[in-house]
């Protein structure tokens, strides 16, 4: 009944409808700490339920089943990653940690971490390289969002948006951020999942997350002299959900990640250029000192989710 109220997939491609299956998929499970896959939490579960209950009520009014869309072929819950982590009792027995920072990577680069405060700051435009795991590629740098038939006839679509898309129509509007920026991320909890999401070996749990915070923003600020810095917890949207302009001020846009990754539970930097460049950002490393008074690395044996 609420999927009627408004049926937002109304006109999207398979294509569309497909990538909505991976992004629900990719939420609505996780891996338990007695060696399982199971639903998250009952908050969560129940809103990914409803997104996959209006998914498959708009499949079955095209006469379609949801699961010929292939939509799932980038899922980390397969038999083979269950049976590595089931190898590995060390990580299960700290799936409660919650009140940490989590950086994932290579065994070698997050001991250089621990040891000096290596930390290497990338670009946004970085991330949407084909090159990266599905778990870390995103176009930082834009926000695609869609309107559909609906909000016409609902009287929701913003007037600005109506200009670019005047017609009942269902419709991408692509929200563009305003300028390239460095961007550095954590997590907040400890995810066995993302080991091999990020087909990595190690995580430094940061557990004093104050103090690694101060460090962080004090070592950016002054590598970056005159540029804004902010640290502070993403926000998920849902492109269907949006049919409004997004928020251009302050940093705020900055922080939006799209619903798909809503699990990472992602903490970011952000570092904003005072004026516009013209030129690519390079990769920036900063040294914030030795971690090892607010840390532990949490490795695993021999590196199950190496790259093939």
């Amino acid at each position: 009944m609420h999927y009627r109220l408004r049926r937002y997939l109304t006109g999207a491609s398979d294509s569309v409808l497909a990538a909505r299956l991976s992004d629900i998929a990719a939420n609505i499970y996780t891996f338990t700490g007695d060696g399982k896959v199971g639903l998250v939490e009952a908050g969560a579960r129940d809103v990914w339920a409803a997104l996959l209950a209006h998914l498959n009520f708009e499949c079955e009014s095209r006469g379609r089943d949801p699961l010929d869309l292939d939509g799932i072929r980038e899922l980390t819950f397969t038999q083979q990653n269950l049976l590595k982590f089931r190898r590995q009792p060390h990580i299960l027995e700290r799936m409660k940690e919650n009140a940490v920072f989590c950086r994932y990577g290579e065994r070698k680069w997050i001991k250089d971490m621990q040891d000096s405060g290596s930390i290497l700051l990338r670009a946004a435009s970085y991330y949407s390289d084909n090159s990266l795991d599905p778990a870390r590629r995103d176009d930082e740098l834009n926000y695609t969002a869609y309107v559909c038939p609906h909000d016409y006839d609902l009287g929701l679509v913003d007037p600005r948006i109506a200009r670019l898309v005047p017609q009942r129509s269902f419709g991408e509007i692509v929200h563009r951020k305003p300028s390239d920026h460095y961007l550095y991320s954590v997590t907040a909890g400890f995810h066995i999942r993302l080991y091999a999401d990020f087909f990595v070996d190690a995580c430094l749990v940061i557990k004093d997350q104050a103090e690694f915070e101060r460090r962080l923003v004090a070592g950016v600020a002054k590598v970056l002299p005159g540029w804004r810095i902010d640290f502070r917890e993403a926000w998920y949207g849902d492109p269907f959900a949006q049919s409004l302009i997004l928020p251009n001020r302050d940093t705020e846009i900055f922080f939006l990640k799209h619903i798909r990754y809503m699990y990472q539970r992602e903490f970011r930097l952000v570092a904003l250029p005072p004026k516009e460049l013209e030129r690519p950002l390079p990769d920036l490393p900063v040294f914030v000192g030795s971690l090892h008074d607010i840390t532990e690395l949490v490795p695993l044996e021999g590196h199950p989710f190496a790259r093939q």
